[in-house]
C-alpha cells in the first residue's frame, strides 16, 4: 500500500483542520507514527526501530489511524457551526 493510498479521499479544509483531527481522533502512538511516516518520510521499518516494535505493528497502527482520520473527517463535514443571530 502506498503512502498516498492510506489517506486518499481525505478532504480537509486546511492544515488547521487536519491538525485538529489528528489531536482528536488518534491515540498518541497513532499520531506519532502518522507524523513520522507522512511528515518525516520515515519508513515503517525505521519507525519500528525507534519504538522497538515490529514493522507489521507500525503498518497496522498507521492503517487504523488512517481509518480513524477518514471517519473523523466525515463527521467534521457533517457538523456545521451555529449561525449567529442578527438582532
Amino acid at each position: 500500500m502506498t503512502k498516498r493510498a492510506l489517506l486518499e479521499d481525505m478532504d480537509c479544509r486546511g492544515s488547521e483542520e487536519l491538525s485538529a483531527l489528528l489531536d482528536i481522533a488518534l491515540t498518541p502512538a497513532q499520531k506519532q507514527y502518522i507524523m513520522l511516516y507522512y511528515s518525516s518520510k520515515l519508513t515503517m521499518r525505521e519507525i519500528a526501530g525507534i519504538f522497538g516494535v515490529t514493522p507489521s505493528t507500525v503498518s497496522r497502527t498507521i492503517s487504523r489511524a488512517a481509518k480513524r482520520l477518514r471517519r473523523a473527517a466525515e463527521v467534521s463535514t457533517l457538523i456545521q457551526p451555529r449561525r449567529q443571530r442578527i438582532s
